[in-house]
C-alpha cells in the first residue's frame, strides 16, 4: 500500500556548508508548490515552513537549521535558498518572524547583508 506523505519536516544541525544537491528533485517529485513560506528565526535555529497556497493555515514542508548564530542562520537558509529557488518563485506571501523574546543577549550578532539579499532573492 503507497500512502502520501503529507508533511515533510527537514532539519539540519550545526553544518557551516549544506551540500543539499538531490534536496530540489526529491521536492520537486513530492509535488511542492509554494506560494507562501514563513522564516521563523529564534534562539535555537531557523525555520521556514512553506505552504501550498496563501489562504492555507497548514504548512506542508518545513526546513530548519539547528544554531544559535543569526549570521549562521541566514547563510544556511541563504544557501538551501538558493538550491530550492525555483520551487520558490511562485511564492507571493513572505513572513520573516524574529522570536525576540525568546532569546539571549549573544545571540545578537549581525548577518552579512549579502547573505540576506541572497535569501530574500
Amino acid at each position: 500500500m503507497n500512502t502520501p506523505l503529507e508533511t515533510l519536516s527537514i532539519t539540519f544541525f550545526n553544518q557551516l556548508s549544506f551540500s543539499v544537491p538531490h534536496l530540489r528533485q526529491f521536492l520537486t517529485t513530492r509535488g511542492l508548490r509554494s506560494s507562501k513560506a514563513k522564516f521563523l528565526f529564534y534562539r535555537k535555529g531557523v525555520v521556514v515552513f512553506i505552504y501550498p497556497s496563501v489562504s492555507t493555515r497548514v504548512h506542508t514542508n518545513d526546513i530548519g537549521v539547528g544554531h544559535e548564530h543569526l549570521d549562521w542562520q541566514v547563510s544556511a537558509m541563504a544557501e538551501i535558498s538558493n538550491v530550492l529557488s525555483s520551487l520558490f518563485c511562485a511564492v507571493v506571501d513572505l513572513t520573516l518572524d524574529y522570536r525576540a523574546h525568546t532569546l539571549s543577549p549573544e545571540w545578537h550578532n549581525q548577518a552579512d547583508p549579502t547573505q540576506w539579499r541572497e535569501l530574500l532573492g
